[in-house]
């Protein structure tokens, strides 16, 4: 049986009344979606900064590991100096407690001749004394 024109009209009127709902629904969703959307867009946004953070970071942490180490080898180089410098000090201190061994070993020496010698003044001199006084 064929519905009358009112029936159909208040059909149509539900199922207008339906599909608008259904479009309020999908519209909220798709809102929802668009929003979600968004949000990942955003974070991957700060993820991609993030990275390119991290990799700028990583470049001078690798800047910074390159200083360190050019900063330790010239240390290792000033120590090596510093070693070469000591011991050229110790030689020198050895040479100077050498002479100063040989200083002190002819000073002993001279004050030994001059002892030598001011005897031999004064033997010569009561030599010459007991002489004159024979005479």
């Amino acid at each position: 049986m064929a519905k009358s024109a009112a029936e159909q009209i208040a059909e149509l009127r539900k199922e207008m009344s339906e599909l608008r709902e259904t479009n309020a629904v999908l519209l909220t969703r798709l809102k929802v979606f668009v929003k979600d959307f968004e949000n990942l867009q955003t974070e991957r946004e700060k993820e991609a900064a993030e990275r390119q953070e991290n990799a700028r970071l990583r470049q001078e942490v690798a800047e910074a590991r390159k200083l360190l180490e050019d900063e330790r080898a010239r240390g290792r180089e000033r120590d090596r100096e510093n070693n070469d410098f000591r011991a050229q000090l110790a030689a020198l201190r050895q040479r100077s407690d050498d002479d100063t061994r040989r200083a002190e070993a002819w000073t002993n020496r001279i004050w030994g001749f001059f002892v030598v010698l001011i005897g031999a003044i004064l033997s010569l001199a009561s030599g010459l004394i007991v002489t004159l006084a024979r005479k």
